[in-house]
């Protein structure tokens, strides 16, 4: 294949993750696709643009015929049911890609339909109008049991619902720093590192944009601050000092549009600080001492929102980065995440 297909085959196939379809479905239809492909650069289309109906056409008139180089064979009515399946796709794949003169899905998988009811003609008049749904097909196969089975011997008929709940799990880890301004602006903007993981959960037939994230990471906190004393004369200054390890827990709403390898993202949810070691030291420059320990956690709950950046490498998994901030408390907390998603 040349270039430009290599590009638009790799882009099919993450069309396919997006739609909520595993790994093994997804590499079946590409490796479909990529034999069409192969094929229509044999017949000198060079470009996806200059595809139309009779390509489709001739293809599925082609590969009805062609015989398997294995078995030397023509191909089963499973196989062929795959391969129009995976063009039909490739139309709406290409419409969605924003190609207005993509062919429509010819729906060729009707002739195998007319092929299975073949010993009752009335019912294979009436597949050239049948809508493939589960309840038309329910209704079909009834119609031909009642043609066929004349011998009044039961039919079992096995319903089943689609899996249109199918729930997405992605798991990422990522690093980064977080830039921390304690209490006030006395003290100065701290930077710390950061580990952590992620989960994203999804419903990709309901929505594929849309999905719910759960964040946990690990970073530690430090800062000094120096305040006058009480009167402006006064020079027995204030020394404060904290530390601190922090863990952040957040849950948000993810909208991330999905459509190539690089997709932007924006989250907004809520942010649990669970504060633990917290150490607290102040003394004067001359005198009192002041400390205050306290080994428990101190929780704290802000609304934070972020943005990002997800980077879809060839085998569906991805790089991200991302900032985050807490827009309530003025800012005063910024993380940059740079991770990885399988």
């Amino acid at each position: 294949m040349n270039n430009h297909y290599k590009i638009l085959s790799e882009e099919y196939s993450l069309w396919y993750d997006t739609l909520g379809y595993n790994a093994k479905t997804r590499k079946r239809y590409t490796g479909i696709i990529n034999q069409f492909f192969k094929w229509l650069q044999a017949k000198n289309t060079n470009h996806i643009s200059q595809l139309n109906h009779n390509h489709i056409k001739n293809y599925f008139e082609y590969v009805q015929a062609v015989r398997s180089r294995k078995t030397q064979e023509t191909y089963s009515i499973v196989h062929l049911n795959d391969i129009f399946f995976a063009v039909d796709k490739l139309c709406q794949f290409l419409v969605e890609m924003g190609m207005n003169t993509a062919p429509a899905p010819l729906n060729f998988r009707i002739k195998i339909v007319r092929y299975l009811f073949q010993n009752a003609k009335p019912v294979m008049k009436e597949t050239e109008q049948l809508a493939f749904t589960q309840e038309s097909m329910i209704e079909i196969t009834k119609a031909y049991h009642d043609q066929v089975c004349t011998t009044g011997e039961p039919c079992i008929i096995f319903k089943s619902t689609p899996d249109k709940h199918f729930t997405l799990f992605r798991f990422s880890v990522f690093g980064g720093i977080q830039f921390n301004q304690l209490h006030d602006a006395a003290f100065n903007y701290k930077i710390s590192p950061l580990i952590g993981g992620r989960m994203n959960i999804s419903v990709p037939r309901f929505n594929k944009y849309l999905s719910v994230q759960l964040d946990l990471s690990v970073f530690k906190v430090s800062g000094q601050s120096v305040t006058a004393g009480p009167s402006y004369y006064d020079s027995n200054y204030l020394y404060t000092e904290l530390n601190y390890l922090c863990v952040p827990i957040q849950i948000a709403c993810k909208y991330t549009y999905g459509k190539y390898r690089l997709r932007p993202s924006i989250a907004l949810g809520q942010t649990i600080l669970l504060n633990f070691d917290y150490k607290e030291v102040q003394h004067y420059r001359e005198g009192y001492n002041y400390v205050e320990t306290d080994s428990q956690f101190i929780p704290d709950k802000q609304i934070y929102a972020a943005v990002g950046l997800d980077y879809v490498l060839k085998n569906g998994q991805a790089i991200f980065i991302n900032a985050e901030t807490r827009p309530l408390f003025g800012m005063r907390n910024i993380s940059i995440k740079l991770g990885y998603s399988f």
